[in-house]
Order: C-alpha cells, then structure tokens, then sequence
C-alpha cells in the first residue's frame, strides 16, 4: 500500500515539470509609406509584419479635417488631392493589429498647395491679301504653356468665316455697297479659363461698277434695257433645257419688241425641231420673221459695229464660242462668264443690250439664257445682267458666227446689211 502511493506522489511530481513553458506572443510591426499618382495619393500598410503571422487589421487615420482617407480598414486605403490653399505637411497614422497587440508607423506627406491656372492672353489681328480678310491669333499666349482652342465669330451676317476654329482663319472680301466695318471677336481657352479679343474691320463700300467686277471710271453707257421683265432662263425650258438657248434668247428679243409677247421658250420650241435638237441662226431668222418683229442681219467684221446698233437703240442675237469668253469664280461679279466650258465648239446664243466703257475697256451687257438657275446674292439670275468684253466677244464670233441678228422697234433700212439666205448658218446648245 505505501509502494502504491509512492508511486502516485512520484507520478503527480513528474507531470508537473515536465510540461512545457508557455510560448510568449509577439507585437506586430506597422510599415506604412505612399506615393502619388494623379492626384491621388496611395497609402501602403502592405508590407507590416507579424512574427507570429497572425492575421492583422488596419486602421489609417488622420487629424486632418481636410483629408477624408478611402478604405481606411485596408492593406492599401488612398485620399484624393484636397488642393489646398497653402503648403501644408499632413501626418497619417497606420495601426495594425494581431488582435492583442498592436503597433503604429506614421508617415508625413507633404502636400503642395493648387497650382493657380493662369488666364491666356488672346491677341487678335488681321491683313488683307487680294480680296482675302487673314485673322490672326497665332500670336495668343497662355502663362502656364497650356494648349489653347480658337474660336473666331463675328456678328454681321455678311461675312462667313472660313477655319473659324484654328489660329488663322479668313473670310472674303464681301463687297459692301457701303462702308462698313466689322466686328470680329477671337475667344482663346486653355480648357478652363478663357480670354478674348477684338478687332475692327473696315471694309471699304464699293460702286456698282467695282462690285461687280468692272473697274473704277466710267466713261461711256448705253443700255436699251427695259423697264419691265424680258429675261428667260433656259433651265425653265422644257424637255431640251439643255439645248434651248436659241429658242430662249430669241423669246426674249421678242419680249424686247414687244412687252405684250406672251409665249416662251417651250413654244419656240415647239415650232422648230420639236423634238430637240441645237436651233441654228436661220431657225432664230425665221421665228423673229413669224412673229413679225423688225430685224436684219449684218457682218461683224468689227465688234466696234455692234456699239453703232447698240446706240440706235437696238439689240442683237449673237451665236458665238463660249469657249473664247473669259471665265470668272468671282460670285459677285457679273463680268465673264460664270459657267465652265471645257473645250472649244461650245455654239450658244446671247443677247446683247447695251455696253458700258470702263477704264478705257469695253464690256457688252448680256442677257445669257444659260443661268441654270444660278444666282447672285440679291437672288437675281446669273445670266441677267453680264459683261463680256469686247474683245473676247471678236474673237468668239470670228471663229463661229461672224454675224448679228439685229432687232430694232422699227422697220430696218440701211446697205449694211446681208441676205440670210446667202451665208452659212451655226448653231447654239
């Protein structure tokens, strides 16, 4: 019985000091650190430690009323830029936590106060070359060499700007009746702030004569106008519009001759070649005859002659190579033609009405039936109205039809005259 509890006492004993000291636990280790990246700045936690390697939480927190800290519960948590007015030197605290011991690591970020953004200069200037206004801005700045968008706009309705959103843009010259000067404004951005600047554009009035094209002086004018509508445009000739020149240009010598005439191209044409085809002179003759209005046809040897009927108070039919008239882009102009005609042969029928001397040049006034429709600003048809020098006009019917139907309000006399049925005859489109 006492070995029995020898060995129990000895049993108990040996328990007691031979279990195994308790193992100490560890403080974890908080590395915190950040970095900047568009104006946001990163807080890192990710590198804190625990030798136990317990699972840690994270705490970011701050005694900045400026700063709001995003995901401050995590490894990795951020703040956005809070522009301050000032430099200013923020301090944030990371604390991690095994659950029972923690530990701190504060970082200090330095935080720069907002860059002001500085307003750009717009400098607006202009020059004239060859009918053209050239805006300049290019010489715009802005102070913190942001890139800068251009806009130039202006408040007359008579001038539309080309490239109004570059540097340098331009407008044409838009021939003002009267002098006038513009406002043009050039506004600059460099995305947030804006700058502008004006300038004032005198834009010299022109006569009718300049505005059109002709020249500055006037010497000389005669013009058998009349004072009610006598123009026609082929366009509005029926099925052979494009082929209706004759029938068009001699409707409106009859309207000429007598303002009562109630028929128009469409029934010209219905009379010869009804079903198209280019009238030739002898078809111009001959409808002029029908209605019984007063004509004759002479040589054009010299144009010079066509003034001499232009101031006994006649007109006359020309058919002649448009492609020996000279050809203007110029919308406003009413000299030259206005239409392409790309190769030689291109017949056509005119009338002539009047002549106008400027600068010692000489322009005839037109009625041409190939309008098409096109028209000047003020809406009237191109073909109403034109000038085609002298010269051109010799050489166009040299070499097509060296001849004038004359029409007259009276009973034609004279030996200048030659037999219709003696000569060659052409035709126009």
């Amino acid at each position: 019985m006492k070995n029995l509890s020898l060995i129990f006492i000895m049993l108990i004993f040996f328990t007691l000091f031979s279990c195994k000291k308790e193992t100490q636990k560890l403080k974890p280790e908080a590395v915190a650190s950040f970095l900047v990246k568009d104006n946001i700045f990163e807080l890192h936690g990710e590198k804190s430690t625990d030798p136990d390697n317990d699972t840690l939480t994270y705490n970011w927190s701050t005694t900045s009323s400026k700063i709001t800290i995003i995901n401050g519960h995590h490894s990795i948590a951020k703040f956005n830029n809070p522009f301050l007015s000032t430099d200013e030197t923020v301090k944030i605290v990371l604390t991690v936590s095994d659950g029972e011991l923690q530990d701190t690591a504060n970082v200090s970020v330095d935080i720069k106060k907002e860059t002001q953004n500085l307003k750009p200069e717009a400098v607006a200037s202009f020059l004239v070359k060859d009918n053209i206004f050239e805006l300049h801005g290019e010489k715009s700045t802005d102070p913190d060499n942001d890139t800068l968008t251009y806009n130039w706009s202006t408040t007359s309705s008579k001038i539309t700007i080309i490239n109004g959103h570059h540097s340098i843009a331009k407008f044409n010259n838009p021939f003002l009746s009267a002098d006038e000067t513009v406002k043009i404004v050039l506004t600059v951005s460099d995305g947030e702030l804006q700058d502008t600047a004006n300038v004032s554009v005198d834009i010299k009035g022109l006569s009718k004569l300049e505005l059109w094209g002709l020249g500055i002086n006037l010497q000389v004018e005669t013009s058998n106008n009349k004072n009610y509508e006598w123009y026609y445009d082929q366009l509005n000739s029926g099925t052979y519009a494009g082929e209706n020149c004759g029938p068009t240009a001699v409707t409106m010598a009859i309207k000429w001759f007598n303002e009562s005439f109630a028929l128009n191209p469409v029934d010209a044409r219905n009379t010869y070649l009804q079903s198209g085809g280019w009238w030739y002179t002898s078809d111009i003759i001959n409808y002029l005859n029908d209605k019984g209005v007063y004509n004759k046809t002479i040589t054009l040897d010299n144009i010079g002659r066509l003034r001499e009927q232009i101031d006994l108070g006649n007109i006359a039919i020309l058919c002649l190579d448009m492609y020996y008239i000279t050809y203007t882009n110029n919308t406003n102009y009413h000299i030259n033609k206005f239409y392409m005609t790309s190769n030689t042969g291109w017949g056509h029928f005119i009338v002539i009405k009047g002549y106008k001397v400027v600068d010692s040049r000489t322009y005839y006034e037109v009625y041409d039936p190939y309008s098409m429709g096109q028209t000047y600003s003020d809406y009237s048809m191109k073909g109403k109205d034109r000038y085609y020098l002298d010269t051109d006009l010799d050489e166009a019917t040299n070499i097509w039809w060296k001849y004038a139907i004359v029409v007259s309000k009276t009973a034609v006399k004279g030996l200048d005259q030659v037999d219709p049925a003696k000569i060659e005859h052409r035709s126009g489109r």
